[in-house]
C-alpha cells in the first residue's frame, strides 16, 4: 500500500484531469489520517479487552459488555469501509476494488447501520430494565438481535445481486466508486433511517424514563454525535459530488466519521472504564450511591401514585 507519488499516480492523476476531474493524489496526509485514526482504534480495542476482562466490576457489567464489543468491531470494520470507499489507500486486492463490498458492506451494513442498531437494541434494553422495571429477558434479547440483524443485512444483500451499473461500480483507472443517483439517494435514506431509530430510543428513553447513572443522557450524546457526522456526510456526498478527489474534503469525511464512532463509544463506557481502572473503590462507592438514590426516588414515585 503505497503513499509516495509513483508513476502510476501521477497517472491516475493525469487521467482525471483528463476527465475534467481535479485529483489530489494519496499522499502523506491521507496516511496520517490513516495512523491516527489506526491508532485510536486499536486503543479501543485494548480498551474493549479490558472491559471484558472485568465484567464482574458492576459499573462495568451494567453497561452490556456484550453489546458494546460489538459496536467495538462495527467501529473497525467502519473505519476500513471509509478509508477503502473514501479514496484514502490504495485498493490492493480485488475484494477491496469491488465498491458494493467496500462502500456497502464494511462502510454501511457492517459499520455505520450496526453501530446505529446496536445503540437502538442498548435503549431498548435500558427501557426495559428502567421503564418497565424488569430484567432484559433472554427471548427478547434474541429477538431483538435477529430483527437488527435483518434490517442491517437485507439491504446489503439486495444491493449485491443487482447489477453494478444499477448501484455502485468501480472504475479501475481513476481508483474510484461511481455511484448511481436513484442508489446514491437510497443508500443515503436508508443511513438516515437506522439514525432515526437510535435517535428515537434514545430520545424515548433519555425523556420518559428515568436512568440511573446518566446512562439515557449519555446514549442521546452518543446518537447526536453520530448524527452530526451523518448529516456532514450528506451533505458533502451531496453538495461535493467528487470530494474523494480532494485531499482535505475525504480526510475531513473520515475523520468525522471516526470522531462520532469512537466518541460515542467513550461517552458510553469512559467514565466505567477509567473509573475500574484508576479510582476503582472510588467509583463503585459513587455506581451505588446513585443506583440506591434512584431506587428510592423509584418507590417514592410509586407510592404517591398509589396514593
Amino acid at each position: 500500500m503505497s503513499f509516495a507519488l509513483t508513476d502510476k499516480e501521477k497517472l491516475r492523476v493525469a487521467l482525471a484531469s483528463l476527465l475534467g476531474v481535479h485529483m489530489d493524489p494519496i499522499g502523506a496526509s491521507d496516511l496520517a489520517v490513516v495512523v491516527f485514526w489506526s491508532t485510536a482504534h486499536f486503543v479501543q480495542l485494548l480498551a474493549a479487552a479490558y472491559m471484558l476482562a472485568h465484567t464482574r466490576y458492576r459499573p462495568i457489567g451494567s453497561q452490556q459488555p456484550g453489546v458494546m464489543l460489538l459496536v467495538t468491531l462495527a467501529s473497525c470494520v467502519w473505519f476500513v469501509g471509509d478509508i477503502t470507499a473514501n479514496e484514502l489507500v490504495h485498493p490492493v486486492t480485488p475484494l477491496l476494488r469491488d465498491c458494493v463490498f467496500t462502500a456497502v458492506w464494511l462502510r454501511s451494513a457492517l459499520g455505520q447501520t450496526a453501530v446505529l442498531a446496536l445503540l437502538s437494541h442498548r435503549a431498548l434494553c435500558l427501557f426495559v430494565k428502567y421503564g418497565l422495571r424488569r430484567h432484559v429477558p433472554a427471548a427478547m434479547t434474541l429477538a431483538s438481535s435477529a430483527l437488527l440483524l435483518a434490517t442491517t443485512l437485507t439491504p446489503a444483500v439486495i444491493i449485491s445481486v443487482l447489477p453494478r451499473t444499477r448501484t455502485v461500480e468501480y472504475v479501475a483507472g481513476l481508483e474510484i466508486c461511481n455511484f448511481d443517483r436513484r442508489f446514491k439517494a437510497a443508500a443515503v435514506g436508508l443511513g438516515w433511517l437506522a439514525l432515526a431509530g437510535a435517535l428515537a430510543g434514545a430520545l424515548l428513553v433519555c425523556v420518559r424514563v428515568r436512568c440511573a447513572h446518566a446512562e439515557g443522557t449519555r446514549l442521546l450524546a452518543g446518537a447526536l454525535l453520530l448524527g452530526a457526522a451523518n448529516a456532514m456526510h450528506t451533505g458533502v456526498f451531496y453538495g461535493r459530488a467528487e470530494y474523494a478527489a480532494s485531499r482535505g474534503w475525504r480526510a475531513a469525511v473520515v475523520c468525522v466519521d471516526q470522531a462520532a464512532a469512537v466518541g460515542a463509544w467513550w461517552l458510553l463506557m469512559g467514565r466505567a472504564l477509567v473509573g475500574c481502572a484508576w479510582r476503582r473503590q472510588q467509583l463503585l462507592a459513587e455506581w451505588t450511591q446513585e443506583s440506591q438514590a434512584h431506587h428510592a426516588t423509584k418507590r417514592s414515585v410509586i407510592v404517591t401514585t398509589i396514593q
